[in-house]
């Protein structure tokens, strides 16, 4: 119990607003970026991710972000 990330699982739509990319970028980083988050699969069309895994992909995505600013230095 306690502070346990989110197992819940979010659609496209909510990703897309967590991570501020557009609907184009999440797939371009879907189809070259290893660290994205797996797709679930809800139905015959519709996927979803783990809002864990997409926590933890925003947060690299930041991290990322912060070692090319210090590198640019």
């Amino acid at each position: 119990g306690g502070n346990k990330m989110s197992d819940r699982i979010i659609r496209t739509k909510e990703l897309m607003h967590k991570s501020g990319l557009t609907r184009a970028s999440l797939y371009r980083k879907r189809q070259t970026d290893p660290h994205f988050p797996k797709p679930i699969k809800l139905g015959a069309r519709g996927v979803g991710y783990t809002e864990k895994e997409a926590d933890e992909y925003e947060q690299m995505l930041i991290e990322s972000r912060d070692l090319k600013e210090l590198l640019n230095l």
